[in-house]
């Protein structure tokens, strides 16, 4: 990077702390044996191996340290700014610390000019390379005394150092299609027992699973593996609720209008992103998950499953919430597979019944995002 700011650097190898858990080497182990971790106590109790494996590890770390800030500032392309925060009570640096190591061999070079200027925020040292050119000499007999080189006054802090930034407007927002659900559940009346809600939920959590499964079992299988999933899932309901399920379902694979969407050639659960470019707005990034996509050459269908107990049967007024979700999904397939029509389709499962959106339903509620 063209300026590396090393932060904090007066601490010296290895930290504060004394280390106390101490490789040592077996003396009769084999040459790449990894010797054994010993708990040490005071430096001036260590028995010999003890003693020479803290040194050698105590190296290691110093070694380990210095290789360290030769990374950290070889990562400078044109200036290395290093800071040294004291801890309280201190005045110096520690010794081998990476700003004792810096300074010093800055203060011994003969190659860098030095200058001292200050600051509000105190005495700082400043280390460059010489101009590649040199001053003009003085004519013979040029009693004017040499300029001076005074430092600079000392100047206060620019006023922007002592605001708060300005509020950035992100260059793209995250908008996630089913966060969009203010009315996401118009049709559950507050009187609604939550029996009757908790039911809702295991239909459409068995109607899923049955509708993400069956479409890749060959179709003369389908009915028996229903039979098997709902008998070892929905052990709790009867046979006659467990029947009218499977039937439903099957019948809903079966539907014409919606058939290739339940082929084996379609896909569930698919992710998808895009961007909608929004009026005088940034644009919004949308990021969702379909819960079942069918791509031909033709057309795209989509699919999305509601749970909502007593929904709007065909014909109705389908809720705003979910028509402002699919018209996303249909505006960012309409870009990934230009010229192709898009259908959209909520499958309620408490019914279950699939209801296609029209355009005259999905246009204005993607215009009513576009300019929001």
């Amino acid at each position: 990077a063209p300026i590396v700011v090393l932060a904090d650097t007066a601490g010296k190898a290895g930290g504060r702390s004394a280390a106390r858990l101490i490789k040592v080497s077996r003396g009769n182990g084999a040459p790449n044996d990894d010797g054994l971790l010993v708990w040490a106590g005071k430096k001036d109790d260590d028995p010999a191996a003890l003693a020479e494996a803290r040194n050698n590890m105590d190296k290691e770390t110093e070694d380990e340290h210095r290789r360290l800030l030769y990374v950290a500032m070889t990562r400078a392309a044109d200036r290395l700014i290093v800071g040294c925060a004291l801890p309280a009570r201190e005045k110096e640096a520690k010794d081998g610390s990476w700003y004792r190591l810096i300074r010093d061999a800055l203060e011994a070079s003969s190659d860098l000019v030095k200058s001292s200027p200050h600051s509000e925020f105190g005495v700082t040292h400043r280390y460059e390379k010489p101009l590649a050119h040199t001053p003009p000499q003085k004519a013979e007999g040029d009693d004017t005394a040499p300029e001076q080189d005074n430092p600079p006054p000392r100047q206060s802090a620019p006023p922007f150092l002592r605001q708060s930034a300005k509020q950035e407007m992100p260059a793209r927002i995250l908008m996630r299609p089913s966060d969009l659900h203010d009315d996401a559940q118009p049709y559950e009346r507050s009187a609604e027992s939550a029996q009757l809600r908790q039911r809702a939920i295991l239909r459409g959590t068995l109607i899923h699973r049955l509708l993400q499964a069956l479409p890749n079992i060959a179709p003369d299988k389908r009915r028996l593996a229903a039979e098997r999933f709902l008998a070892r899932q929905a052990a709790d309901l009867t046979q006659a609720a467990r029947d009218a399920l499977k039937d439903q379902v099957l019948a809903l694979m079966l539907d014409a209008r919606f058939a290739d969407v339940f082929a084996p050639s379609s896909r569930a659960e698919v992710s998808i992103t895009g961007i909608v470019k929004r009026d005088g707005r940034p644009d919004a990034l949308v990021s969702g998950q379909i819960d079942r996509l069918c791509v031909t050459k033709d057309e795209i269908l989509i699919i999305d499953y509601k749970t909502n107990h007593n929904p709007p049967r065909a014909g109705e007024k389908q809720p705003d919430a979910y028509c402002r979700q699919l018209a996303l999904y249909r505006h960012v397939l309409a870009k990934i597979y230009p010229g192709r029509l898009v259908r959209a389709a909520l499958l309620w499962t408490e019914t279950p019944e699939i209801i296609e959106l029209s355009d005259e339903e999905l246009s204005p509620a993607l215009a009513n995002i576009i300019s929001a």
